[in-house]
């Protein structure tokens, strides 16, 4: 059987025709396909929707739910509006002219002087329409072959033809059936009539143009950076997918962040590594993101052309969330800033994953809205520290000029006659009713802000929960040892084993509130002047509460570094508040002040227009990052822990303030 020879230049119609034929392919479905995809659709936002308290906040739920919902359905009709829409630039080699011969070996392409065979086997089928004949390597790659430019035959005898070279070479007949001849060698249609002058011009075996060398090439990757996050139009041929290109907008992107961190920092900050490990958690999920966009998009798509776009588009998007903090509005909500966030990311998404591959799945829109969603929600999960530069920070030096001894040992052995008689004096508790009992402690008499924040719990926690009349205070104050029994690790345990004994164990509640310095090794500082106080380990917390066998437990931690009292005290029973995470200080403790940062945005501001405790912390949380972006400072990062238990229990309280029903 003689070779098919067509020569013929492509056309933007013909592009046009290509895309909406692998449009169809890919989106077109049996009835039972597009059933589960529905089912699988509706699934998603319900699980969605589950999740979204979490992400967003019970009373915002909804709305924000909805506006996410109805964002994406934006982005992605945009998307396939742009996709669609996408044309080849004139001097693209996809509209170069070709010419293809189809012979029982394969089909053979010459354009722009070079040569190469594609096999019958790697055809998974032709179709054709009244235009057009597609030869289809997979569901996102085929062939055109415009009606037109078959001039040698008619086309349905082409196509005839084509087909049945394309079933020999897949279904080969038996052996006993097949003609004993020397298989036909391929004849270049050149032996039998002269190549035209746009062939013979140039070379056969034209050499491989050279990869563009590093720079060109990373000026290239940057501007095609800048036109995604523009939402631009973007071929997967402007990218240069290397590893060393990978590499070096890897660094480019660590190095904007760094100057851009170092910039928002305060003057006295120095250079902290440990933010370079939590870069490569990061790196590692945008990783797997890339690599679950290319699998879902195409069989022949390239994880490192989707990780280097991402990774071309990363400094643009640091630097306009950097912008974006810039402005006030955005600024004082972490909830406002984060949805910008995710709708950056989405739009992001969207562009890097067409331009890819030059247009986009039904899958790949999923994953990228589940990777915005996580990524752009991250730090509510888990805490992603980037920061590179720290505020430097020195812990305060106790006093220890103390020198009367004999003092000293009277002072504490009165102390648990005091705390005793403090217990004593408690209203009594009332069976059938889940009282509150509130233990306020003062770590570090050498600033009063720590005794004032303390006192002023007691009172918002008696307006909120009712312990008014069941409320006692062990506090350090180097002016004033008398008001109040002293705050030490034995007088709080003394005092937690007798609470015990007069409330109901098994019933009760008790809110432990501790409010001092803290460091990362010692937890709580305890100091009164020069008196031998040890500093009170989360381990020795815990023991207190188990050894009094107290059951239903909310301790809140007001100190730097109290996030680690979070994982010593995690029990179902309960709920742990901390002003900053293990590895960060809180703000706010002068001497001169009423209270810490923490204390006037949880207990001041947010608690007593709250209705339950995890929605006073949340918008606690919220108004102190804005602070300390405000100010400069490194995020402290406050911390809740809630057990299942204990949420049951105090849902059966009622939302709060409790004191009508005390």
């Amino acid at each position: 059987m003689e070779p098919l020879v067509v020569e013929t230049s492509l056309e933007i119609g013909d592009w046009q025709a290509l895309q909406t034929y692998l449009r169809q392919r890919l989106l077109g479905r049996s009835r039972r396909k597009q059933l589960l995809g529905f089912l699988a659709l509706i699934g998603l936002l319900l699980l969605v929707f589950s999740g979204s308290e979490r992400l967003f906040g019970k009373n915002a739920s909804l709305p924000l739910l909805a506006g996410f919902l109805l964002a994406s359905f934006l982005l992605l009709m945009v998307s396939l509006r742009q996709a669609k829409a996408y044309r080849p630039r004139p001097d693209s080699p996809l509209l170069a002219r070709a010419r293809m011969e189809f012979a029982a070996s394969g089909i053979h392409m010459t354009r722009a002087g070079q040569t190469g065979l594609t096999e019958w086997r790697a055809i998974q089928a032709i179709d054709d329409t009244a235009t057009h004949v597609f030869f289809v390597l997979d569901r996102a790659l085929a062939y055109v072959v415009p009606k037109r430019a078959i001039t040698s035959v008619t086309p349905d005898e082409f196509v005839a033809r084509v087909r049945a070279l394309r079933e020999a070479a897949v279904n080969p007949a038996p052996a006993a059936e097949l003609p004993r001849v020397a298989p036909p060698a391929f004849t270049p249609a050149i032996s039998a009539e002269p190549l035209p002058e746009w062939i013979t011009a140039r070379p056969l075996a034209a050499p491989v143009p050279e990869q563009p060398s590093f720079w060109p090439s990373l000026k290239r990757n940057l501007i095609t950076g800048v036109r995604t996050i523009l939402g631009r139009k973007v071929s997967p041929t402007d990218v240069v997918p290397t590893f060393d290109q990978a590499a070096g907008l890897l660094a480019i992107t660590i190095a904007v962040a760094a100057i851009l961190d170092w910039q928002r920092g305060p003057s006295d900050a120095s250079f902290d590594s440990d933010g370079l490990y939590t870069w490569a958690l990061w790196l590692g999920l945008v990783l797997l993101a890339c690599a679950l966009i290319a699998r879902v998009q195409s069989p022949a798509a390239e994880t490192r052309k989707v990780f280097v776009i991402a990774l071309a588009v990363a400094p643009w998007v640091i630097a306009v969330m950097w912008a974006l903090e810039k402005i006030p509005v955005l600024a004082r909500s972490e909830e406002v800033l984060s949805i910008v966030l995710i709708a950056l990311l989405l739009s992001v998404g969207f562009n890097v994953a067409r331009a890819a591959q030059g247009f986009m799945t039904l899958g790949s829109f999923f994953v990228v809205v589940l990777a915005s969603v996580l990524l752009g929600r991250m730090d509510t999960l888990i805490w992603l520290d980037t920061r590179t530069w720290h505020e430097s920070s020195s812990a305060s030096e106790g006093d220890n000029s103390y020198s009367d001894w004999s003092a000293s040992e009277s002072l504490l052995f009165n102390e648990p006659a005091r705390i005793a008689e403090a217990v004593d004096s408690l209203a009594p508790e009332r069976p059938g009713t889940s009282d509150v009992y509130f233990v306020g402690f003062a770590g570090d008499g050498s600033q009063g802000v720590f005794r004032r924040e303390a006192l002023f719990g007691q009172k918002v926690f008696a307006t909120s929960m009712g312990s008014g009349e069941r409320s006692i205070e062990l506090i350090n104050d180097d002016d004033d040892r008398i008001a109040y029994p002293l705050g030490t690790m034995s007088g709080l345990h003394y005092a937690l084993s007798l609470l015990a004994s007069r409330m109901n164990a098994s019933e009760d509640i008790v809110v432990l509130f501790l409010t001092s310095h803290g460091s990362k090794d010692d937890g709580v500082s305890v100091q009164n002047g020069g008196l031998p106080l040890n500093d009170i380990e989360p381990e020795q917390i815990r023991r207190a509460l188990d050894t009094s066998g107290i059951k239903w437990r909310i301790v809140i931690v007001s100190a730097c570094y109290a996030g680690t009292f979070v994982e010593p005290l995690e029990d179902e029973n309960t709920l742990v508040i901390t002003a900053a995470d293990a590895e960060h200080t809180s703000f706010g403790c002068a001497d001169d002040r009423d209270l810490t940062y923490f204390g006037e945005a949880f207990l001041r501001d947010a608690l007593p227009k709250a209705t339950s405790l995890e929605g006073a912390f949340k918008k606690a949380r919220a108004a102190i990052r804005a602070r300390e972006k405000e100010e400069k400072l490194t995020p402290s990062n406050p911390q809740l822990y809630l057990g299942d238990a204990m949420r049951h229990k105090l849902d059966s309280l009622g939302p709060l303030p409790l004191t009508a029903t005390r």
